[in-house]
């Protein structure tokens, strides 16, 4: 089980999502000798990614969409600070919900990708 708020992006504790994955990545230069084979150098190892959606009010969705417009912002993920960019961000209003939430402006199906930097 998720805690309270496991995902914390520039000091703002982010609610849940409701679907998650973390995956690492690897940062290579592939270059070519003289004789043709490939040299790989390694820049970097473990490089987190992290997929997330949301259900999110309008408030939410607007701060998520802030994020994904800024070079990077600062995430404590498992209790570790990261810089992280986030991109591939989409938002969709979740149908019927325009006005099942007074005070609001629906309830959204946000998704956003965070890498490291």
């Amino acid at each position: 089980m998720l805690g309270a708020h496991f995902l914390t992006i520039d000091g703002v504790g982010i609610p849940n999502p409701v679907s998650f994955s973390e995956s690492y990545e690897s940062v290579e230069n592939v270059n070519q000798s003289e004789a043709g084979t490939d040299v790989v150098s390694v820049v970097r190892l473990g490089k987190l990614v992290l997929d997330c959606t949301w259900n999110a009010s309008s408030f939410l969705k607007h701060k998520l969409e802030n994020y994904s417009t800024i070079n990077s912002v600062t995430v404590i993920y498992n209790g570790i600070t990261r810089h992280m960019r986030m991109r591939d961000y989409s938002a969709s209003l979740k149908e019927g919900s325009a006005r099942s939430i007074e005070s609001s402006n629906g309830l959204w199906s946000v998704s956003a990708t965070l890498t490291e930097i």
